[in-house]
């Protein structure tokens, strides 16, 4: 076997199989290598580890298990053409000889990167018609609605699934566990990934407590099973979570995860600071996770969605995620990687953007001067879904504890709203060495007219001069043939540095001291971002003459 290319998991990316990959875009039949694509795009590219989403929300999984249905045992009639092609093509391979959980470790092996396999640590249910063409959920799932959880009076339930399966029944933990057991000890993998940040809490919200000390032997279970197959295959089994970083998230959801670090029952914690997929979060605040760790061997690992939604770009860019990856680091983080099912920086498969992006990110020293673009926590919408808008609206409601706050933010007259946005930049030392070519605040704000209202906008308390102040018109203008929304103004501001943020959370207070009142919608701070970008050297520009 090769040597891992890394001592550790560092830079990862999960990866569900279907999206980002050839079950759902390649028609069939699909070759082995088709199946070990998303991997052969690993090779050498600054990405060390892979965590294959082997099961589906339903039950059913990708390979050919032997403890459960794969996608389309139970199914005879279908009515969407893509679930439809993904059992076709999964069927076909099985059919042939190739079993696409086996393929995988071997060509990981092969390539020294690390490679973990997960599942859902419940299942949903749902009934047979009109729902079985998605072939998502095995005949367990169908067949035992009384182990779903069910309606929970507890108002936080309105955030999650009443089908899924409820962990305090010995049926529900006894399916799981042995699927995970299938995959730690009859494939080669390093290991898995248990989720804890979706299909939770894994009970009712009033049984939490009792779920807490059940979850915990059920891990411990896992974790002998790990050390056996370890043992068998003379090959490491790691057992990593994904867990919000949060004391309070955890406990709401009954989560020993200080037991599980001390006990050792876990090598790694993937942790993110909401239970909402998206939209990008840029701070992961780690210091109650990395006071749980500091005595232990315990891997502290950051997770971003790349989703941010908007016209010109459906997800994060390249200087969105250095962003990100430089906060992860600050805080202490052992790595980071991608937690949206599939990384899609610029189109699958992989662009030669995506391969820049993933070498600079894993670098913490590259990094330091890579380009960069910060941003306040602000709702995803995409402009070809029905909620993207033209006229301003009212922002989503994350209900995870410490996951902060998410734009948009109506504004009041007369009523300061403060922002924070986190920013690890040591613009003082690079501006010193007259690297720093620019620094910019944008504040994008709908619906109003600057000429017709007063805003006023600080940055850590600094009232920013107006003499620094560009203004963008996007109340109605057609880019790239689409109308941008929501309609109103950018305030963009070049920072001098004296003004620069400082190293952690940054203020950024808004102001609307007096209202236009003639118009009747809401005026909202929709997105607020601060941009950096670096020259390679003193008097050495990245744009360079223009004739």
């Amino acid at each position: 076997m090769i040597s891992k290319i890394t001592s550790e998991p560092k830079v990862f990316n999960i990866d569900d199989g279907r999206h980002m990959a050839a079950l759902y875009q390649f028609q069939p039949p699909l070759t082995p290598d088709d199946i070990t694509l998303n991997l052969d795009q690993m090779v050498s590219s600054g990405m060390d580890t892979l965590i294959y989403i082997a099961g589906l929300v339903g039950g059913s999984v990708l390979y050919d298990s032997k403890v459960t249905q794969k996608i389309g045992d139970n199914v005879n009639k279908w009515i969407h053409p893509v679930y439809y092609r993904t059992s076709r093509n999964l069927q076909r391979l099985v059919s042939d000889g190739y079993d696409p959980l086996k393929l995988l470790c071997d060509r990981a092996n092969e390539n020294g990167l690390w490679f973990l396999a997960s599942a859902w640590n419940t299942v949903t249910g749902g009934v047979r018609e009109p729902y079985i063409w998605e072939g998502g959920n095995s005949d367990f799932a169908f067949d035992n609605p009384h182990l779903q959880v069910g309606e929970d009076k507890d108002p936080r339930s309105e955030h999650t699934d009443s089908t899924r399966f409820d962990f305090l029944h010995t049926e529900v933990r006894e399916e799981r566990f042995t699927l995970f057991k299938e995959i730690l000890s009859a494939y080669e993998t390093d290991g898995i990934v248990l989720n804890f940040t979706e299909l939770v809490p894994l009970c009712k919200f009033s049984e939490v407590n009792s779920l807490s000390s059940v979850l915990t032997q059920w891990i411990s279970r896992l974790r002998n099973v790990a050390s056996k197959a370890e043992s068998d295959q003379n090959r490491r089994k790691m057992i990593y979570a994904k867990v919000p970083s949060h004391p309070d998230a955890c406990s709401m959801l009954g989560l020993e995860i200080k037991k599980w670090v001390s006990s050792k029952l876990v090598d790694g914690l993937i942790c993110q600071s909401s239970l909402m997929p998206d939209p990008m979060d840029q701070h992961c605040d780690l210091k109650w996770i990395k006071s749980i760790a500091s005595n232990s061997n315990c891997r502290i690992l950051v997770g971003t969605s790349m989703e941010i939604g908007r016209h010109f770009s459906r997800v994060a860019t390249p200087q969105m995620i250095n962003a990100t990856a430089a906060n992860a680091y600050a805080e202490g983080a052992d790595g980071f990687g991608f937690i949206s099912g599939g990384s899609l920086i610029n189109g699958w498969p992989w662009s030669d953007s995506t391969y820049g992006t993933i070498r600079v990110f894993g670098n913490p020293d590259i990094l330091a001067t890579s380009d960069k673009i910060y941003r306040a926590r602000s709702i995803a919408k995409h402009p070809n879904t029905p909620n993207f808008s033209r006229y301003p609206q009212d922002g989503p409601i994350d209900w995870t504890p410490g996951s902060g706050i998410i734009l948009p933010i109506t504004l009041s007259e007369g009523k300061p709203v403060e922002i924070p946005i986190v920013v690890n930049e040591n613009l003082q030392k690079w501006n010193k060495e007259e690297r720093v070519e620019k620094v910019e605040l944008n504040v994008r704000i709908s619906g109003l007219e600057p000429d017709l209202n007063d805003i006023s906008i600080q940055l850590n308390n600094h009232i920013l001069p107006k003499e620094f102040l560009q203004l963008e018109d996007l109340t109605f203008r057609y880019l790239s043939g689409n109308l941008v929304a929501p309609y109103g103004f950018v305030y963009r501001y070049g920072l001098t540095s004296e003004y620069y943020p400082g190293i952690g959370r940054n203020f950024v207070t808004v102001t609307l001291k007096k209202r236009d009142p003639n118009i009747e919608p809401p005026f909202q701070i929709y997105d607020i971002d601060l941009t950096v970008k670096y020259k390679p050297h003193r008097n050495f520009n990245s744009d360079g003459l223009n004739y």
